[in-house]
């Protein structure tokens, strides 16, 4: 994480910190608003909206422009949920492909060997 590298942190340290698993920063998937609410609640400098998006300053600007209103956020978080539903989804068709693509082929070398 970009953020820990700025920081001059450790994975090992942020794990321990967190308490998520190791590996959690390597991992290429969205993070669970339960994850984000531990990070948010230690890395107290760290922006709610950047964490969220990637967008606007890493760091909170406590001083300057206020951070999207509560609304705002939820409605990225639902965002966010809904297109990893569609993901979800997607994977699950491809998944029931593939399996009756095998059952078809066990059954063409069963045809086959009989």
């Amino acid at each position: 994480m970009k953020y820990l590298e700025i920081k001059g942190e450790k994975k090992p340290d942020f794990y321990k910190k967190t308490g998520l698993s190791n590996g959690f920063l390597d991992k290429n998937e969205h993070i669970s608003s339960k994850n984000i609410e531990i990070i948010i609640s230690i890395y107290k400098d760290l922006d709610l909206y950047w964490l969220i998006t990637g967008e606007g300053s890493m760091f909170r600007d406590d001083q300057g422009e206020s951070p999207p209103d509560q609304t705002e956020i939820i409605r990225l978080l639902k965002e966010k949920i809904h297109d990893q539903q569609e993901i979800i989804t997607l994977l699950k068709e491809k998944i029931d492909v593939l399996q009756g693509g095998a059952s078809e082929n066990e059954a063409d070398s069963s045809a086959a060997a009989g």
